[in-house]
């Protein structure tokens, strides 16, 4: 069941990972004055006007270059295409400042070629130089999927960035989940004495580390734990508790420790601390 878990987050992530390096070259690669449509079909593409932007009056709002406009009669007298083929037609849906909407048409007997087109307002032709826009026609969709240079689209229709969008919020379950159980795991350190090392930096004067055993777990400043290796194995070492909050404690070590972030740091059982306190507490013999 493990081995299947694991196997499942390495297709997730391998899939994102895919996904968003496709998005940049689909993004790079395919360019986004380019339509590409079955003969036949139809789709909704879009674009931006290029050159200067005259201001639209729209009936019942205030003139301003950023208006939406939606009305389909007012659309045909504020926009327009050149030239006009036999293979299709745009018919204006939407118009904010410079974006622009519209369905691409396309009649069921065209045969596939690359058609450009200019689209412009009404009151401002394009202007000479302006990247027109180019129509793609196929045959079928064999042949578009056969055109991309992207692989999701190419190999199973679909645009990269919908697999990212879709597999994002189990990436974040995935996430979710390996924190819970981060958490569980440390409790039952916890509960058994043991602490992990949450942070661990080599310095100049030694090591500093952080780790889970606090006020909490009965750490106290200045009492002295164990350090155990990786499969809980005392190595010999032991360090002082400092800054102790509530749920972790801050210690030193000398730089030539053996400690790693696996390590883990073992609370001394309470008879041990019992003699250590009553040693310490003791009144010195007087002669």
């Amino acid at each position: 069941m493990k081995t299947l878990r694991s196997l499942l987050i390495a297709v997730v992530f391998g899939l994102i990972f895919l996904s968003m390096g496709d998005t940049f070259v689909a993004t790079v690669f395919e360019p986004s004055h380019t339509f590409s449509v079955v003969t036949g079909k139809g789709r909704i593409v879009s674009g931006k006007l290029a050159g200067t932007i005259h201001p639209v009056d729209v009936p019942g709002a205030r003139p301003f270059l950023s208006n939406r406009i939606e009305d389909p009669v007012l659309l045909e007298k504020v926009l327009a295409y050149r030239p006009h083929h036999e293979s299709f037609s745009l018919r204006f849906i939407e118009l904010k400042g410079r974006l622009w909407r519209a369905r691409l048409l396309t009649d069921g007997g065209a045969g596939s070629g690359e058609f450009p087109i200019q689209v412009y307002q009404t009151v401002s032709p394009p202007e000479p130089g302006a990247p027109p826009f180019v129509v793609r026609l196929f045959e079928d969709e064999a042949a578009l999927r056969k055109s991309r240079v992207s692989l999701f689209r190419r190999y199973a229709g679909i645009d990269p960035w919908w697999v990212t969008m879709v597999l994002l919020p189990a990436v974040c379950w995935f996430f979710f989940r390996a924190w819970k159980k981060t958490g569980k795991e440390d409790e039952c350190l916890q509960a058994r004495g043991l602490g992990p090392i949450y942070r661990l930096a080599k310095q100049k004067e030694g090591w500093d580390l952080i780790f889970g055993l606090g006020a909490f777990h009965g750490i106290r400043s200045g009492d002295r734990l164990q350090v155990l290796d990786a499969d809980g194995r005392p190595t010999g070492q032991e360090l002082v508790a400092e800054k102790v909050q509530n749920e972790s404690a801050r210690s030193r070590m000398p730089v030539d420790a053996d400690i790693r972030p696996d390590y883990l740091i073992k609370r001394q059982n309470p008879e041990v601390r019992r003699q250590e306190s009553e040693s310490q507490e003791s009144p010195r013999s007087v002669d």
